[in-house]
């Protein structure tokens, strides 16, 4: 079960949705990240800065020897 789901079964038990509006939630959060597991190929932008920096330091410490 996704992360989404228990929100929005809470928020239709609370009636702030109803089934139409849940359904369209849902199936818009399964059309935006797919029906498994986030895509371990996206490393995020935390990622991308750890690895420009890696690549930094590395080119300092072959410009040092």
């Amino acid at each position: 079960m996704a992360d989404f789901e228990s929100l929005l079964k809470r928020w239709q038990t609370a009636g702030v949705l109803d089934a139409e509006a849940a359904s369209r939630i849902r199936a818009y959060e399964l059309e935006q990240t797919g029906p498994g597991p986030q895509s371990s190929k996206r490393i995020g932008w935390q990622g991308l800065v750890a690895l420009i920096l890696g690549a930094i330091l590395l080119a300092c410490g072959w410009c040092c020897l």
